[in-house]
């Protein structure tokens, strides 16, 4: 399972786009800005072994949270439930390297 530890800190995600991957799953995680809306965090979730670009929109799964230190547990929390939910997909997706 993902841990909090696991995920880099709030100011390297106002820089850049974090990615990881847990046993087939990919997800990336990006710091979204809009005009007079607080920031945001942007995670989605998509099966490998490609890439964010190279995955159709499609067939992400995309969440917000909140852009602090909870927002980033919520994150990981929903991140875990989602591979949960689809363990076996996650797993099949692992072989598919």
């Amino acid at each position: 399972m993902i841990q909090r530890h696991d995920i880099l800190s709030i100011p390297f995600l106002k820089k850049s786009p974090f990615t990881g991957s847990l046993l087939g799953m990919r997800y990336r995680m990006e710091r979204q800005t809009k005009e007079e809306e607080p920031e945001a965090l942007l995670v989605h979730v998509w099966e490998g072994p490609y890439c964010f670009d190279a995955t159709p929109e499609e067939k992400r799964r995309s969440r917000e949270f909140s852009f602090d230190e909870e927002g980033i547990c919520q994150c990981v929390e929903w991140l875990n439930g989602c591979w949960s939910a689809e363990e076996e997909r996650w797993r099949k997706a692992q072989g598919n390297w």
